[in-house]
């Protein structure tokens, strides 16, 4: 489980723990979401969790979860989520021995700005 709060802006977070995924899994979110069918060729498990934390923080963010529109871009070369040509979310990963977290923002996050607590985690 993962909590974020912020007093300062709007904020969301997702988390997943990483494990083996079926290269059908992939190719089927790949397909269904336009996040996923605009990414490079290289789709390996680290593309899979970024994509995938940045698509389901996203959609916590907008407020609307999986009812909001899907339509757009995770690019995780910038960290950004794009609507048609403007930025809609801004993007920080964070990595743990376990796990991917991604933060989504309506500002960019400096490096200083998550404070992570675990509980509960030995090698967290």
């Amino acid at each position: 489980m993962a909590i974020c709060v912020s007093d300062k802006r709007k904020i969301s977070v997702d988390i997943e723990e990483k494990g083996a995924r079926a290269d059908e899994t992939i190719r089927f979110f790949k397909k269904k979401f336009r996040t996923f069918g605009i990414a490079t060729e290289s789709t390996d498990l680290e593309w899979f969790y970024r994509t995938w934390t940045a698509m389901e923080s996203y959609l916590k963010f907008t407020g609307y979860g999986f009812k909001a529109p899907k339509d757009f871009i995770v690019d995780l070369d910038a960290n950004i989520i794009s609507m048609g040509d403007r930025p809609a979310a801004h993007l920080k990963f964070i990595f743990l021995p376990h796990f991917v977290l991604c933060l989504c923002c309506e500002q960019a996050l400096k490096s200083s700005d998550p404070e992570i607590s675990c509980f509960g985690w030995e090698d967290a």
